[in-house]
């Protein structure tokens, strides 16, 4: 396990998050001068997953000052961010290997556009692995399978009222052989 961290406001939790996954040979990089040994290790890791920085949306039942303290401009600048994220990431995945992307915001910008726009830049190198999530919250929860499926691909979208619990957004995307 290799945690990369770039906000350096963030080294206890990720401390505390690597004592919960303690594995043999686990790293943790919180600086972006560590990152710079990453380029040794391009095809090498079987799965990344992406929490990439967004507007919190999926968030407002704890933090409703989510709703008030953004603009477009701020969505369109973490939709980059994370796209570019994702870019920076995949590099770092082997051929048949997964890239996880996830967000806490219900905001399509940030979310399946981003996902669009990889798809687009990587056309034909990666594609959306269909999950069976769906089907199993399909038959325990009662749920229709076009609530939980983000258009015509298999990103689930995670809204509040399915769970008691926040919203989100994940989407599995497979590197092609």
């Amino acid at each position: 396990v290799r945690i990369i961290e770039a906000d350096a406001a963030k080294p206890g939790f990720l401390d505390k998050s690597m004592d919960i996954l303690i594995t043999k040979g686990s790293e943790c990089c919180t600086k972006a001068s560590d990152k710079k040994g990453l380029k040794n290790i391009t095809g090498y890791f079987d799965k990344i997953s992406i929490d990439a920085p967004c507007s919190a949306f999926g968030t407002i039942s704890k933090n409703p000052d989510a709703k008030y303290n953004k603009v477009m401009d701020d969505i369109i600048r973490l939709s980059n961010m994370s796209y570019r994220i994702m870019v920076n990431c995949q590099k770092y995945l082997k051929a048949g290997g997964k890239l996880v992307f996830y967000t806490c915001t219900i905001s399509p910008v940030e979310n399946q556009q981003v996902i669009d726009r990889f798809l687009e830049e990587f056309k034909g190198k990666y594609t959306i692995e269909k999950s069976d999530i769906p089907d199993k919250l399909v038959s325990a929860l009662n749920f229709k399978k076009s609530d939980l499926i983000s258009g015509e691909e298999a990103c689930l979208e995670i809204m509040p009222y399915y769970f008691g619990s926040e919203a989100g957004f994940v989407c599995s995307l497979l590197k092609n052989l």
